[in-house]
């Protein structure tokens, strides 16, 4: 499959708006569609922290300002990420091939 084919493929396969990004933790991130994160974040709101650690008492506590962090992620970028994704390369390696394409054709 060409980058072209897999963005084309990638493209057809989302709504045409941006994304937000959700971080949890360290390292996780949740990507959704822009309307639809801002439903979770509505919801976030509401949410609270269960701690149930092993040996301790379980509690209930509020969620923290700190607890995710919230940014936009632009459409161009979505399709570039997942597109390296399908092709099983880097972004930098995509952005190469398409930057190679463009200059033979």
């Amino acid at each position: 499959m060409t980058p072209i084919e897999a963005t084309k493929k990638v493209k057809a396969q989302k709504p045409e708006e941006n994304y937000l990004v959700i971080r949890l933790g360290y390292s996780d991130k949740l990507v959704f569609p822009y309307s639809q994160g801002m439903q979770v974040i509505t919801a976030l709101n509401h949410a609270e922290i269960l701690k149930d650690p092993y040996t301790e008492v379980t509690r209930i506590s509020p969620l923290s300002k700190g607890a995710f962090e919230v940014y936009p992620m632009s459409r161009e970028d979505y399709v570039l990420t997942k597109t390296a994704n399908l092709l099983d390369i880097s972004v930098e390696e995509l952005q190469g091939q398409m930057k190679n394409a463009k200059e033979t054709a």
